[in-house]
């Protein structure tokens, strides 16, 4: 089947991206059927993109059709059924086969609504946006904001900004749109490299954005034209993207390094740190080389300084390129994935130690595949906050003609007991067939199960997976042609995880005395905190409960709830006030437990300390 060429000659079924979900879970493994989402034998469907609305829970996928159109689908039923016919949202404005592999959609809840964003390389940067849930794409409708620009990367932040960073291909620079009015506007195009920056131009590669408050980081790859060699950049802007300072050189002088297509190089964790992954020599001295590692590197101080770039994958692994990165937003545990060519044979395919042609290649052999052509996924993961990180470890499950290309790789938090569950979805590249497979972690990347074969996915491609995690329902998406009508289809299943959201609540938000006066006849202040992974505006007040309590009533006889970030990280906590009267509490008791439900139905939990008074 034709797969989609990156620029050093690999697929992009090669790349992986991580997510972090910062909820406990109880993994119960049950995968759905795989449904078919495209719904015209013309669509050629060779890429896609899913997204999920954490409020509704309506999965939108969308993906390039024939001649470069861009079609969007819907479920409002949980993956069960999608939209048909599907729906041409480029207006005209079509992309290409290799433009269209950059394409991103978001869904954010701006003015109460579901609201779906895309934007698409249609020579030069096309967006368009629904604001009915995906129902049409009138509220703005296709406009291209430049015909210069190319490679886009979409960001939403927590107040429905909408940030465009994109390659200008005129000037040789990063740049960056920023719409406050839900796309209907967009200021800009805003230098993010060049600027303060001039001896250094842009090097074809997607920039990397986060948002948080006023605050907008900027992660980019760069070539130095003095000293004629490549780097990862960092910028920072202090004035939600109005302007950038100097970029900085992330590994120092003479280093080559990657920036792949659609992966996730930088995160901010809980405690403001800017955390970042990238691939570069294996020797950090200066020219392209076949060896390269990954590294990992911090900033504890708003990115004025990072740390030593530190080596978490070993030393002078065959060239990839391809590291992902997920962090708890609760406990900063760093989860990274990377895929490279390095497994379990030499350059002239000889088995390494410990490995045999049999279980290396299957029973194709050493002259099945390439050695080149079989990349694998490697994971690592730091408890200590970037501090150290583990030894890392082939996650891709080796066998009997069980060879696997990683595609996207999603990483789930840790359980209430301090397990966690990790998901990876890859395409395992024969022989005889491609197929879609799934490998899953219960103890946080200790171990790693035996892979589950999707169905429909023979000659299957582009894994993706996203994550309804009010719900705890894990979608995983690919392209085959199941039907054999010599065109690709976009399918969709589940795997649906029963469980116990486990959230935190402050008790009297902006007070370290969390006293409760059980005979004060009043109410007891609670917040529900949102985090990296947690909207706490997808919690039903009137399910919330503290120590058996319920939320009061106003006197229209809706709960006495409002929106407001109590701890000040820049994302809106759910704030209720808990009627002090009905608390199931005695003096002796010391903590008090919230139980509730998301307006989806998925049960939270969470609890905080008190003191008891009379």
């Amino acid at each position: 089947m034709l797969k989609t060429m990156h620029k050093w000659g690999w697929p992009i079924a090669l790349l992986v991206s991580m997510m972090v979900l910062t909820t406990g879970t109880k993994a119960a493994l049950t995968f759905g059927p795989s449904v078919k989402v495209s719904s015209s034998v013309a669509d050629d469907d060779e890429d896609h993109a899913m997204v999920v609305d954490p409020v509704s829970g309506n999965l939108y996928v969308v993906w390039e059709g024939a001649a470069g159109s861009i079609m969007f689908s819907r479920s409002t039923d949980q993956g069960a059924t999608f939209d048909m016919p599907s729906l041409p949202v480029d207006g005209g404005y079509t992309g290409s086969f290799d433009s269209f592999r950059v394409s991103v959609i978001k869904a954010d809840r701006r003015g109460g609504t579901s609201n779906v964003s895309i934007v698409w390389d249609c020579n030069g940067v096309c967006f368009t946006r629904s604001e009915d849930g995906g129902a049409s794409f009138a509220a703005v409708p296709a406009t291209q904001l430049s015909a210069d620009a190319s490679d886009p990367f979409l960001q939403v932040d927590d107040a429905g900004n909408l940030y465009i960073a994109a390659e200008d291909n005129v000037s040789a620079d990063y740049v960056l749109f920023k719409s406050t009015d839900g796309g209907r506007n967009f200021a800009g195009p805003v230098s993010m490299l060049g600027a303060n920056t001039p001896d250094v131009i842009s090097d074809g590669e997607i920039p990397r954005i986060i948002a948080r408050g006023s605050n907008v980081y900027a992660y980019m790859e760069g070539f130095d034209t003095v000293g004629s060699f490549r780097d990862a950049y960092f910028a920072k802007s202090t004035d939600g993207g109005a302007s950038f300072g100097p970029a900085m050189p992330l590994s120092g002088p003479k280093t080559y390094t990657t920036l792949p297509r659609r992966t996730r190089g930088i995160e901010v964790d809980a405690a403001g740190n800017i955390n970042i992954v990238w691939t570069g020599d294996s020797d950090l001295v200066g020219v392209p080389s076949a060896d390269e590692d990954r590294y990992y590197m911090r900033s504890v101080d708003g990115g004025a300084t990072f740390s030593t770039p530190l080596n978490i994958s070993g030393t002078g692994q065959a060239r990839s390129g391809h590291v992902n990165m997920g962090i708890d937003s609760t406990t900063t545990n760093i989860y990274v994935s990377w895929q490279d060519d390095t497994e379990c044979v030499d350059a002239n395919q000889h088995a390494l130690p410990g490995e045999t042609v049999a279980t290396c290649l299957g029973s194709g052999g050493a002259d099945a595949i390439p050695s080149s052509d079989r990349p694998q996924t490697f994971f690592t993961r730091s408890l200590d906050g970037g501090l150290t990180f583990e030894t890392s470890k082939l996650i891709s499950t080796r066998g009997p003609d069980r060879l696997h290309i990683p595609g996207d790789t999603i990483c789930l938090e840790g359980e209430v007991d301090g397990q966690g569950n990790i998901v990876a979805a890859y395409s395992n590249d024969g022989p005889p067939n491609d197929t879609i497979q799934v490998t899953v972690s219960t103890d946080l990347g200790v171990t790693f199960s035996d892979s589950f074969v999707m169905d429909n996915s023979i000659d299957g491609d582009e894994a993706k997976v996203v994550f309804d995690e009010p719900r705890g329902i894990i979608y995983v998406g690919w392209h085959a042609d199941a039907d054999n009508d010599a065109r690709d289809d976009v399918y969709v299943t589940k795997l649906v995880l029963s469980q116990v959201i486990q959230v935190a609540i402050d008790i009297r938000p902006g007070s370290d005395d969390n006293s409760i006066n059980l005979g004060s006849g009043g109410v007891v202040p609670v917040a529900i905190l949102s985090t990296a992974g947690f909207d706490a505006r997808t919690v039903d007040p009137a399910t919330v409960t503290l120590a058996n309590a319920a939320v009061k009533l106003k006197g229209n006889g809706s709960p006495q709830a409002s929106f407001v970030d109590v701890n000040n990280d820049g994302r809106l906590d759910l704030q209720v006030h808990i009627v002090t009267d009905a608390l199931a509490l005695t003096d002796g008791d010391t903590t008090a437990t919230l139980n509730g439900q998301t307006f989806g139905g998925s049960p939270v939990q969470g609890s905080d300390s008190i003191r008891v008074v009379p």
